[in-house]
């Protein structure tokens, strides 16, 4: 299915074997996988959840793989030219836990992400993300991530509903209205 275009950091504690072993711009897929995995259906303690938890298990996944923060502050939560985790809900970025926040970020700002046209493209570690049409706020919704290839077929993992290794057919089949946006990370 081909896609359209859309219209200071606080670390956990300590996870052994999650801490990212690759250097600055490079990113270790692995690892996000590996995380994904783990956490799908029982969050992490070192990190608080949100009542809609997907992009903020999103970001966990990217950090487990070398995503590192910005700079920022309580002034700077709603910039989303800015990506950190907090001590409170209150001082964490809008970006780390917010759909469409967390896009503008990693795509048009950090370029941190690039724009795949088509979700077949999607590749181990990397993000599919959905406006679940038919609404009219155009806003971004749900963060998955893959974190299985089998066959020619894609898998995706998500909280907001604790879902692992879930087809990406089957995704396009119940969702047939939803507007997708998929990123290489």
């Amino acid at each position: 299915m081909t896609i359209e275009p859309p219209s200071g950091s606080v670390p956990p504690k300590a996870v052994p074997g999650l801490q990212a072993s690759a250097a600055a711009a490079s990113y270790n897929y692995s690892a996000m996988v590996r995380y994904a995995d783990k956490y799908w259906k029982t969050p992490s303690d070192d990190w608080r959840t949100y009542g809609n938890d997907c992009t903020n298990f999103i970001s966990q996944v990217m950090w487990a793989g070398g995503w590192r923060a910005t700079s920022g502050s309580v002034m700077s939560r709603k910039d989303n030219r800015k990506w950190f985790y907090g001590s409170h809900a209150w001082n964490t970025s809008y970006t780390w836990a917010g759909a469409e926040n967390w896009y503008w970020f990693a795509l048009k700002h950090s370029k941190r992400t690039k724009f795949l046209d088509n979700v077949r493209k999607l590749a181990l570690a990397d993000v599919l993300q959905a406006n679940w049409r038919p609404r009219s706020d155009n806003v971004i919704d749900h963060t998955m991530v893959v974190t299985k290839v089998y066959r020619g077929t894609h898998y995706l993992t998500y909280h907001t509903g604790n879902t692992h290794n879930k087809s990406l057919r089957k995704l396009l089949a119940d969702h047939p209205n939803a507007a997708w946006y998929a990123h290489r990370t």
